[in-house]
């Protein structure tokens, strides 16, 4: 493993704590899985700078292509791919106990 690949996980870790909605459940949703819909809801969330998320989901072209909101626990998971790769990325909003 590199240090870019490292680097890379990072990012992914990070963006696992933007709230992504699936359109499909949620008529006033604003991120509806399309690439300008998700750097806006990146850099709305503050877990990446417009640069860091054009070259995510444009130059680096991944996507989320599924979205777990929080559990009662606090778990919430995100699943990214670009075609090549995939990457699960959890977040948790109770500290300490996973």
């Amino acid at each position: 493993m590199t240090f870019e690949d490292i680097s890379r996980y990072a990012w992914f870790a990070d963006l696992a704590y933007v709230k992504w909605e699936d359109s499909s459940n949620s008529e006033d949703n604003q991120y509806n899985g399309e690439t300008p819909d998700m750097i806006l809801a990146a850099v709305d969330a503050e877990r990446a700078p417009e640069e860091l998320a054009n070259k995510i989901f444009n130059d680096l072209n991944y996507s989320v292509d599924s979205f777990q909101k929080n559990t009662s626990s606090g778990f919430a998971a995100s699943l990214y791919s670009n075609g090549d790769e995939k990457v699960l990325a959890g977040a948790s909003a109770t500290y300490g106990i996973i």
